[in-house]
């Protein structure tokens, strides 16, 4: 189902919503069906919001760096020198897709595998509003459900990807949206120490647009990419184009919003550890 933005919205609206995201205490749909904005524009509302307070407090670059691919250019690898720390180099691919839908990120060892489930939505286009777990080991994590307490789904909040390393785990399955399945095959390509005076996670390529949300998986591609074949692509194209205002395009990754998505993330990590750094002194 397409859901379009609700009006306009004032600035003061804007900015209370921007702030109630960031904070994070409910799911963005849950969020979306309260104020009455699209998801969408819950997270490209927070994003500025992040990156302009960036700005005022100078602990950031500008956000046209983002543009850039190159490591230096981006927005968390200009914190002038300072710790490193440990990072696997993540390959994601979306199962059964082709060409392959793929993405590359930096993630810290020491970060939780909801944190990967974030960046994994971020990167893909995801907006997060489906539930989520990781097949690793024979083990599943996710948002364990106290109703089901038989279910044997741990708790992917307080499970590191370090601690599936340490298990020699070097590829896993994450699953979002139960309905549609949309399973995606994540590869440890390396581990190694992260640059200096970055933060992390980080985007680091990609390519190929993943297809909009609510659509039946990825046999529900096809009717996308087979204009003269398949009886459903008149009907899919005009479906995309109500929604999105233009046609589906698989080779329009947007990775500026990738970019975005994702620095976002790493600089609420980094703000967390500075925070909890200043109440243990």
């Amino acid at each position: 189902m397409c859901r379009r933005p609700q009006g306009n919205h004032s600035p003061s609206s804007e900015a209370k919503a921007a702030l109630a995201a960031v904070e994070g205490e409910q799911t963005l749909a849950g969020f979306a069906r309260w104020c009455g904005f699209h998801t969408s524009q819950i997270m490209a509302l927070s994003t500025q919001l992040l990156v302009g307070a960036a700005g005022v407090f100078g602990a950031y670059p500008a956000v046209a760096e983002l543009d850039s691919r190159s490591h230096a250019s981006q927005p968390h690898c200009n914190w002038g020198g300072g710790m490193t720390e440990t990072i696997a180099r993540l390959h994601i691919a979306l199962a059964d897709t082709d060409p392959i839908i793929w993405r590359r990120v930096d993630f810290p060892v020491d970060a939780n595998l909801k944190m990967l489930h974030d960046v994994i939505d971020g990167t893909m286009g995801w907006l997060e509003f489906h539930l989520w777990e990781f097949e690793a080991d024979d083990r599943r994590y996710g948002v364990p459900d106290p109703d089901w307490p038989g279910d044997r789904l741990f708790a992917g909040k307080s499970t590191m990807l370090k601690t599936l390393l340490e298990r020699n785990v070097h590829q896993f399955l994450y699953t979002c949206d139960m309905g549609d399945n949309w399973e995606h095959i994540v590869t440890v390509e390396a581990v190694e120490d992260g640059q200096s005076g970055c933060i992390y996670p980080r985007y680091v390529e990609g390519e190929y647009r993943s297809l909009p949300e609510d659509w039946g998986g990825t046999p529900g591609l096809k009717p996308f990419l087979t204009p003269s074949r398949h009886p459903e692509h008149k009907d899919v194209t005009e479906w995309h184009q109500g929604c999105y205002g233009k046609a589906f395009n698989p080779d329009e990754f947007d990775e500026r919003d990738a970019k975005l998505r994702i620095g976002a993330i790493a600089k609420r990590r980094a703000a967390g550890k500075v925070a909890q750094a200043r109440k243990s002194r």
